[in-house]
């Protein structure tokens, strides 16, 4: 039996080799489109210190050297929120008098 015959053989008997995994892309991150402070008070109508805001527990997206940025996704949630603010401070005025 010649050394090829041998090869051969021996390569009938090795069990197959096992597939390579499919490489999958790397997911993409999403980052959530965002809006200055000065654009939503914009929207909302009036100035909103970013200040107040956060007290109201609305979180910033990111802070920069020029202010925050809140993701436009929230906004709703957002002006939900200064509504109910506004709300109860007029309650509080109300009766006051």
């Amino acid at each position: 039996m010649s050394w090829l015959e041998r090869l051969k053989d021996h390569m009938a008997k090795m069990p197959p080799p096992a597939p390579k995994p499919e490489l999958q892309p790397e997911p993409q991150k999403l980052v959530p489109r965002t809006i200055s402070t000065t654009q939503l008070s914009e929207i909302a109508g009036i100035h909103l210190p970013s200040q107040m805001l956060k007290s109201l527990g609305i979180q910033p997206f990111a802070q920069t050297k020029t202010g925050f940025f809140w993701a436009v996704e929230d906004v709703p949630i957002i002006l939900l929120k200064l509504s109910k603010y506004f709300s109860d401070k007029a309650k509080e005025e109300l009766n006051k008098s």
